[in-house]
């Protein structure tokens, strides 16, 4: 069974669950996650970024979502990730500009980076990591054999939900026995994963949850304010072990591929 985690990275507003929602970096709505400002924007009409020339359109500016400075975020994902990364092999799918091959994953043996723009993979390359190689490449086309662990952190939800559920029919094709990372909102939301949802398709598939992990708590009502700004006092991660599911935003997942004979 999988067991609650207490890491926590940051906090995110609460919206209603008709809203759908692009995740985009917009000054006026702007929330803190371990300290980044990024954003979401919500807007009914806009189609959800999906294509290499969306995302291109984006990393026209370099860090567009200001990922390059949450640094407790960071510090939080390292924390969880390196019991199963270190000296693994990485398939990171949506590997964007590179930051978390470099900050998060730098303890693997060694790091695949894909991406669907172009552009954020030509920026991943001029960091020159030593243990990593980027290609540009949609990651629902790409092979997931040969590599210990596949890690979708922070990408998966760009995906609808047919594809967010070809996706883990993939992992569980390709890689048998296998580690799989995930993180991604669990709240309900027509685009986005919801615990629930979450958990009856892991276990459809065959996947064994080993440990899943809060990461950000509600931005409202303004008592979630104060637990975010407890958890990033030492320890204070520990305190979302003692909060609903109900004010949680974002988790991550440790799973299991099903083993294949």
């Amino acid at each position: 069974m999988a067991r609650k985690g207490g890491h926590a990275i940051g906090v995110a507003p609460k919206r209603k669950v008709s809203e759908r929602w692009d995740r985009a970096y917009a000054p006026q709505a702007n929330w803190f996650l371990g300290g980044s400002r990024t954003a979401l924007v919500f807007n009914r009409r806009k189609p959800a970024m999906r294509t290499a020339a969306d995302f291109n359109l984006y990393y026209a500016t370099p860090d567009p979502w200001h990922i390059s400075h949450a640094r407790f975020r960071d510090n939080v994902l390292r924390r969880c990730l390196k019991p199963f990364i270190r000296d693994k092999s990485v398939l990171e799918l949506g590997c964007g500009e590179g930051h978390l091959t470099q900050t998060i994953f730098s303890k693997a043996r060694s790091v695949v980076g894909i991406d669907i723009s172009d552009v954020a993979i030509a920026r991943a390359k001029s960091v020159n990591l030593p243990n990593a190689r980027f290609e540009s490449a949609d990651f629902l086309q790409a092979s997931f054999e040969g590599c210990d662990v596949i890690a979708a952190i922070e990408c998966a939800y760009y995906l609808s939900l047919e594809e967010q559920g070809a996706l883990l029919k993939k992992v569980a094709n390709e890689h048998s026995g296998k580690i799989f990372l995930l993180s991604g909102p669990i709240v309900d939301y027509r685009r986005h994963f919801s615990h629930k949802r979450l958990m009856h398709e892991f276990t459809t598939l065959g996947f064994t949850p080993l440990k899943f992990y809060n990461l950000s708590v509600y931005w409202h009502p303004p008592s979630s304010r104060i637990i975010a700004n407890l958890i990033k006092l030492p320890l204070g991660y520990t305190l979302l072990d003692w909060i609903p599911e109900s004010m949680i935003y974002q988790r991550l997942y440790a799973l299991r591929a099903p083993k294949h004979p």
